[in-house]
């Protein structure tokens, strides 16, 4: 089996489940891990698509992508070192799945009441379907330099934990993807200086892989 699953699950589309996804895939590649991503939207397959762009342009380090409907496969592919789930939001009973068998949930959110407010919604609920809270991560994502929508966010939010760096709204992110990089590559994509966000997603992903490999030992 995979040493390590990690879910990017929500409670609606939109908010940043693919990208984190990617990013996370790409990051733990980089370190030499068979990674891949199981992209459980079979109506979208964004990652997969992703994947096929990125093996194409003949990116490295290389990240696999497949369609998933089982989530009970991932805790017994042993092809892989890390599993990345790519969730869907339409599927209760699959993103319920996919959950129970992750060592780690991360849940994106923007400062917005429309994801703000479902999304905490939804972290109780997989808590009340047998999700330990300790397993569940908020990030913040495609937010604004604002220091009282943080705080209120991060307020709103203090039942769980919450990655300390936040992830901005950026063209060169969205263009990081359409050429399959993830939004950790900007910098390789010589767009121009790019220092300032890719600490930012390096800083993301180390605190994710750290937490996650906390988790993954209780």
């Amino acid at each position: 089996m995979a040493d390590l699953i990690i879910s990017c699950l929500s409670q609606k589309g939109g908010v940043g489940k693919s990208t984190l996804a990617r990013l996370i895939a790409t990051a733990y590649a980089a370190h030499e891990q068979r990674v891949c991503i199981y992209d459980f939207n079979g109506a979208q397959q964004t990652s997969v698509f992703w994947a096929e762009i990125r093996a194409k342009a003949g990116i490295e380090p290389l990240v696999a992508a497949e369609l998933a409907q089982v989530s009970n496969r991932m805790a017994t592919d042993r092809r892989y070192d890390v599993i990345v789930a790519d969730g869907r939001p339409d599927s209760p009973d699959i993103t319920l799945s996919t959950a129970l068998n992750s060592d780690l949930v991360i849940i994106p959110t923007s400062f917005t009441v429309d994801d703000l407010v479902p999304q905490r919604k939804f972290a109780f609920e997989l808590i009340t379907r047998g999700i330990e809270q300790h397993r569940i991560m908020f990030v913040l994502n495609r937010v604004i330099d604002h220091k009282q929508l943080t705080q209120e966010a991060l307020e709103y939010l203090s039942d769980f934990r919450v990655a300390k760096t936040s992830l901005p709204y950026r063209a060169s992110y969205v263009r990081a993807h359409t050429t399959g990089y993830s939004i950790g590559e900007v910098g390789r994509m010589m767009l121009g200086n790019f220092d300032r966000m890719t600490q930012l997603t390096d800083d993301l992903t180390a605190e994710i892989a750290t937490y996650a490999m906390e988790t993954s030992n209780v």
